[in-house]
Order: C-alpha cells, then structure tokens, then sequence
C-alpha cells in the first residue's frame, strides 16, 4: 500500500512540476462570468445580466456608478453613495469616455465591472488630487433603466 502511495505522490509531483513548466497555474478562471474587451480597449465583465432590450448608442441611461484607481480599494466617486443615480446618453458622455463603451450591450437590472485603460478614461493629464496620470480606472455599473430617445 505505502509503495503505490510513493508512487501515486511521485505522478502527482511531476504533473505539478509540469503544469508549472507549461504556464498553467491554478489562478482562477470565471467561467459564470466572462470578460470582453471592446475595440477601445476597455475590460466588460458582466456580473448580473439584466432584462429587456439592451443599450445602444443614443439610449439615455440611469445607473449607479462607481469609479476607483485600479488598486486602489476606496472609490473617488459614487453615485450610489451620492444617492443619485447618473443620467447618461450613450456614446455623448465625454467625462468617461470609457463609460460610452461600457454600457453598450446592458440590460435594466444588470450589473457590470469596467477596467479602462487611460486612454478611455483620464488620460495622461489624470486628475489632480484624485487620479494620478495614466491610471487604468475600475468602474462597476447598476443599471436601473434605458430610454430610447427619438431624435
């Protein structure tokens, strides 16, 4: 019994020593939710899925959102602790450009994690005192609802 036990341990061993070769390590993979990175480079990952139609371009969005530093872990601004959710028209809002990107696709109810790199949030310029330059930003969204505006 202990000599298949050695062996069994030694199997084992080499298939760690193995896996460790080839790159694969045990860091955690979420299937349930799946990332997505759009043409401009921002990391969607939905966290709830939301009901109805989803937002286009042009749709005029209420949701709570959160935005920090990435590794940062407290917020430098947010709606929700704000009380009052953003109102937003899809591909106009210019303070976040990344925020445009990001909504596309969501449903009402639904919940999204946003990484966006600089160029799709503050840029090289950063803002003083709250975000330094260059910073990939962390945005989690809630969408309370969508309204298609007819122009």
């Amino acid at each position: 019994m202990r000599l298949q036990h050695c062996a069994l341990m030694i199997v084992l061993a080499s298939t760690f020593t193995s896996c460790k070769l080839l790159g694969i390590t045990n860091e955690k993979v979420d299937f349930e939710h799946p990332v997505v990175t759009t043409p401009s480079g921002v990391v969607v990952q939905d966290l709830l899925e939301g009901q109805g139609p989803a937002v286009e371009p042009g749709d005029e969005v209420s949701a709570h959102v959160i935005v920090s530093v990435q590794g940062r872990d407290v917020p430098f601004f947010s709606s929700a602790d704000m009380g009052v959710p953003l109102t937003i028209v899809v591909g106009t809002f210019e303070d976040l450009p990344g925020l445009n990107d990001g909504l596309l696709g969501m449903r009402a109810g639904g919940e999204r994690k946003l990484e966006v790199p600089p160029d799709q949030g503050y840029g090289d310029d950063g803002v003083p005192g709250m975000v330094p330059p260059g910073a990939f930003l962390i945005v989690m969204i809630e969408l309370l609802s969508i309204a298609t505006i007819d122009i």
